[in-house]
């Protein structure tokens, strides 16, 4: 469990407003995090401050490409 929070740790303070003045301090600082953010265009629109917090930011499709396992 702790393997999560330590590798998305850094990506969740960024997406919750509440937890901003964090990225202050380490282990979370600097402010933008050199990554690239993939945003699901199913979910509501990022806003400029979280999307600024990000070196890129890519919107993609969130939902599953078919496959032809089992001859559907």
């Amino acid at each position: 469990m702790r393997w999560v929070v330590r590798e998305f740790g850094p990506t969740l303070v960024r997406l919750d407003p509440d937890l901003h003045l964090l990225l202050d301090h380490e282990p979370f600082a600097p402010r933008r995090m050199d990554a690239t953010l993939v945003w699901p265009t199913e979910a509501p629109a990022l806003d400029a401050a979280r999307r600024a917090l990000f070196k890129e930011v890519r919107v993609e499709s969130g939902v599953p490409k078919g496959s032809d396992v089992g001859g559907w």
